[in-house]
């Protein structure tokens, strides 16, 4: 088994140089706790945990990212829990370096037996998705966030040490990004971004499998898939009124990670995660895009 985690980490390691995919570090519900292996499987006892967190990974077009979260997390009893979480992002390349307050993600779980738990919740962005240099709207790829206020819900079930995860990601209020390649020179990289005015992104769906290993008894490594469709492509607006798709923007994503856990002393624990591509979609307008990501988390627990 153990040899099997090895050469998982390895595959995952050696993929992230030659592929991109939709990441899901700064953005999406992947990394909301209830969405995360072990997530939603918290002892029956009263607890309450204080998280920070950071991660760094590349995007397409050369630009680097680093992003940042605080998080809360209580169970309210042994059925109910409720996590409200903060993030930011910075990007920076090709002469670009922006950061900003990204998203406030609030979800509940409720435990309806014990392997089977239901998520619900809500993301609000804390910008609109517009951001500016020089008087001018950046791509999504600078944008700290979609910028969208989207519903969350999710299905977790646990078999022993196996884990499966199901959401759904819907925006209700798109944001009013009003990014128009055409408005830069030929020779500026940003005329080679995607068009975004009046951007509409669609859904997506997700499954989740984990398998949680434990090293010691207080070292886990929990090797994961995570696969992500997009159900339908994004369009943006060209003129007045009239709207195109972004072809190839729906489709599938496949992404391998790995988390190691390591608790220490009565109430601490630190996370380390690792994400890498296995499977692509064609067109990435969402800015979404990660070669990989690396991440660190502590938490505090009484």
């Amino acid at each position: 088994m153990k040899l099997r985690i090895v050469l998982f980490i390895v595959l995952v390691l050696g993929m992230q140089k030659n592929l991109k995919a939709q990441g899901c570090s700064d953005a999406g519900i992947c990394t909301i706790t209830s969405f995360k292996p072990n997530g939603i499987y918290a002892a029956d006892s009263l607890t309450t945990s204080y998280k920070v967190g950071a991660s760094i990974g590349s995007a397409d077009h050369d630009i680097s990212i680093f992003s940042t979260y605080i998080e809360y997390d209580r169970n309210v009893n042994n059925r109910l829990g409720v996590n409200a979480k903060l993030t930011s992002l910075a990007q920076s390349g090709n002469g670009i370096s922006v950061w900003g307050l990204s998203d406030f993600y609030l979800t509940g779980k409720y435990r309806a037996w014990d392997q089977l738990h239901l998520v619900l919740g809500v993301k609000a962005p804390l910008t609109t998705g517009n951001q500016l240099k020089d008087q001018r709207p950046l791509p999504m790829d600078y944008q700290a966030s979609l910028g969208t206020v989207d519903g969350v819900f999710g299905l977790g079930y646990r078999l022993a040490n196996l884990q499966l995860m199901l959401g759904y990601q819907h925006p209700f209020i798109q944001n009013e990004n009003t990014f128009d390649a055409a408005r830069y020179a030929e020779d500026n990289i940003l005329s080679t971004f995607q068009t975004t005015v009046n951007y509409k992104r669609k859904s997506d769906a997700l499954a989740r499998i984990s398998y949680d290993v434990p090293v010691m008894s207080r070292l886990r490594i929990t090797p994961s898939v995570l696969a992500v469709y997009h159900l339908a492509d994004d369009t943006y607006r060209v003129g007045p009124v009239q709207e195109v798709a972004i072809v190839g923007s729906q489709g599938l994503t496949v992404n391998g990670n790995v988390y190691l856990d390591y608790a220490f002393l009565a109430h601490h624990a630190v996370q380390l995660s690792v994400g890498a591509p296995l499977i692509v979609r064609d067109v990435r307008p969402d800015g979404l895009t990660r070669g990989f990501v690396l991440g660190f988390e502590y938490k505090y627990t009484y």
